[in-house]
């Protein structure tokens, strides 16, 4: 929605979650849901333009951060899911 008022205006298609994107001074990162594990999609502010810029290969996590100069971003990567039970004894003291 326009800071300004007016109509809400489509950005992006795809995303994985509303939580889990990165806004820059010319783009949107983001996961992009559907297109396979590690997908990251940029928008284009400017134009609208979505293009996909990285194909990792596992599963992305939550928490996608942009660097202050916009060079870098960082993806956490899924490497395994699960839980451990474990038994752990009591301390003697």
């Amino acid at each position: 929605m326009p800071l300004g008022g007016g109509p809400e205006e489509h950005v992006a298609s795809g995303l994985m979650g509303v939580l889990n994107l990165v806004v820059g001074r010319r783009h949107l990162y983001f996961p992009a849901a559907g297109a396979g594990f590690g997908t990251i999609d940029a928008v284009d502010l400017r134009t609208g333009t979505q293009t996909t810029i990285a194909r990792l290969g596992k599963p992305v996590g939550g928490g996608l951060a942009l660097s202050p100069d916009e060079r870098t971003l960082l993806v956490p990567l899924v490497n395994a899911e699960g839980s451990d039970l474990m038994l752990v004894e009591p301390v003697q003291h």
